[in-house]
């Protein structure tokens, strides 16, 4: 069953979008870019306020710029997601990479970031990426757009690029989201991909992603993943009724 994320900047959005049924929370600063890392002052701020067993994973920015050599202070992160455009400018990126993983705590796993646009962000190509993931212990891929004017996911990669990356992804053992300027129109087709989770952040605001989240529109979100969830298990029904004649 595909899970919800939703990327949140503050106490009002996280409390929103928990109520308005993520099964995630994705905390970053959307003015930052697509992993804009927030001031640490606003992450704790939300981890108060979240009862303790709401998985929330941080954005954590990139690693060319130098967000590795910052230790992540909290273990009530379930995940820490870093970038990696601009690394095609750093001989030492996957050295970082290890130096950055192995200063986790053991509580928190970090996950690869494929970009769609890998080439004109000077990010590793998909491939590349994986192959890091399952060498450098990640615990999944985010499949996601960098520069938000270049357009979605959709417009970047091909249906059918993204469903065969999600089946490499998930052969390795891997978990794998999907993000991108996902819309209400285009989260079903994300959606009949079967990815673990899909991510979204302009869907469920007030116009762009850098403006204030909807409850309303989580929830709106949320309803078409229980609507894929119960076609499910409708069809599963059908079909086991189908062998029982």
């Amino acid at each position: 069953m595909t899970r919800l994320i939703v990327s949140v900047r503050n106490t009002e959005e996280a409390h929103a979008a928990w109520q308005g049924g993520a099964d995630l929370l994705d905390i970053k600063e959307p003015k930052r870019g697509s992993l804009g890392r927030p001031d640490w002052v606003q992450v704790e701020a939300i981890l108060r306020r979240l009862p303790h067993e709401v998985p929330v994973s941080l954005a954590w920015g990139e690693l060319a710029d130098e967000a590795s050599q910052v230790t992540v202070p909290s273990d009530r992160l379930r995940f820490v997601k870093l970038g990696l455009a601009g690394t095609d400018r750093v001989p030492d990126w996957r050295e970082r990479w290890w130096r950055f993983r192995d200063a986790l705590s053991t509580e928190i796993s970090i996950v690869a970031v494929v970009y769609a646009e890998e080439s004109a962000v000077g990010a590793p190509t998909a491939e590349h990426v994986l192959q890091l993931a399952k060498d450098g212990g990640a615990a999944g891929v985010l499949v996601d757009t960098c520069d938000k004017e270049r357009g979605s996911l959709f417009q970047q990669w091909s249906p059918q690029r993204i469903q065969e990356f999600i089946a490499s992804v998930h052969q390795a053992g891997l978990f794998v989201a999907i993000a991108g300027s996902l819309t209400v129109e285009t989260l079903p087709l994300a959606l009949e991909m079967s990815p673990d989770f899909v991510a979204v952040r302009g869907a469920v605001c007030q116009g762009s992603r850098e403006a204030a989240l909807e409850h309303r529109k989580v929830r709106e979100v949320k309803s078409l993943f229980r609507g894929r969830v119960e076609r499910s298990s409708d069809s599963t029904s059908s079909e086991e009724n189908r062998l029982m004649v």
